[in-house]
């Protein structure tokens, strides 16, 4: 699996922390995978939280 698999399947998995009511691991889990989009994707990435 690539590396922007990983964060998307990350990113939907904060999403469903969210839904479920674990809202503090929902953000932790977003904030976490926000910094890795910009460190591998980079800040000038079009579509960085996409």
């Amino acid at each position: 699996m690539s590396t922007t698999h990983t964060l998307a399947s990350r990113d939907r998995l904060a999403g469903a922390y969210q839904v479920a009511g674990r809202v503090k691991q929902a953000i932790n889990l977003h904030e976490r995978n926000l910094a890795d989009r910009e460190r591998v994707l980079g800040r000038d990435h079009p579509h960085p939280l996409a």
